[in-house]
């Protein structure tokens, strides 16, 4: 379509990059299926919010520090 020199046939199957077997590559998908997309998508059929019963990463509100040295680096958390 543009024009470019094209290396190859389209429609050959990609390289296989990963290494791992067969079964466990598919083992991997359940899991991460079970552990992240089923809860995503009951929570989307629910019609709830996606934060709903989550923690915030960052609960409290700190200053903006520019770091200038290694000292700066360490950042105090007030309590809770």
């Amino acid at each position: 379509m543009l024009g470019l020199p094209v290396d190859g046939d389209w429609r050959a199957p990609w390289p296989d990059r990963d290494g791992r077997p067969w079964l466990t590559r598919r083992r991997d998908d359940l899991a991460f299926t079970r552990e992240h997309l089923l809860p995503w998508a009951g929570e989307r059929l629910r019609r709830r919010p996606a934060g709903i019963g989550r923690a915030a990463k960052r609960p409290h509100l700190l200053p903006w520090r520019t770091v200038t040295s290694p000292e700066d680096v360490a950042i105090s958390v007030p309590d809770r």
